[in-house]
């Protein structure tokens, strides 16, 4: 048996190492990943990340004939899992799309968030799911998950982090990332991008924003724009 302060140093440094190399959580999410660097672990499946970079692109402004500068951010995005490239919708012959017998995806997500929406105070609100990589197999492998956003008064989908942090419980959140880990795994298999007649991994351009939830009494009801 270990003297109990060697024991005690092996607690303190485990505890060092789970805080240094533990979970990985993008925007307040309770998803179980583990980052080093730019790889993210997922599901035993290692995702590697693009770098975030800004351009510069100069222009003239037609009405007054100055130049004008824009930037432009290019956002981390998986561009590989397991070493294998992870193609864009502009590199493939076809996109990911759903099986016309299972009926589009994000009903099916939506259908099963039904409870966690009910708990939301009143309002408009859209679900914030990104980054979305589809295997060969048609399954869903990753996925970004960013929660409920508020859909504000009289503007169409415009996000206000700071409001929505006020009227979305943590508890709520927490509720829903685990759900959507759980509904992915079981969701129907889409049918998986093409390139060059044969199936692809890629990133998805399904659009979760594309349904309004409107929440009325703790009764939730969603519909596409």
């Amino acid at each position: 048996m270990l003297p109990e302060k060697v024991l005690l140093y092996s607690v303190k440094l485990l505890l060092l190492s789970v805080i240094c190399f533990g979970l990985y959580i993008p925007d307040a999410s309770a998803q179980l990943f583990r980052r080093k660097g730019q790889i993210i672990t997922y599901r035993n499946n290692k995702f590697e990340q693009s770098k975030r970079t800004i351009d510069t692109v100069e222009f003239k402004d037609p009405a007054t004939g100055k130049k004008q500068v824009r930037y432009i951010t290019h956002y981390e995005i998986p561009v590989k899992v397991n070493g294998r490239p992870i193609y864009k919708a502009d590199q493939l012959s076809s996109e990911p799309v759903a099986n016309a017998k299972n009926g589009p995806l994000e009903l099916y997500i939506l259908k099963g968030l039904e409870a966690e929406m009910n708990k939301l105070p009143d309002g408009d609100y859209y679900l914030d799911l990104t980054k979305m990589v589809v295997a060969t197999t048609g399954k869903v492998i990753y996925f970004e998950n960013r929660g409920f956003k508020v859909i504000e008064a009289n503007e169409d989908f415009v996000l206000t982090p700071e409001f929505t942090e006020k009227i979305v419980p943590d508890n709520i959140k927490n509720e829903l990332d685990r759900k959507l880990d759980g509904l992915f795994a079981k969701a129907p298999l889409l049918k998986p991008g093409q390139l060059k007649g044969k199936n692809a991994t890629a990133l998805s351009l399904m659009n979760f924003k594309d349904y309004k939830i409107v929440v009325k009494d703790h009764k939730a009801t969603f519909s596409k724009k």
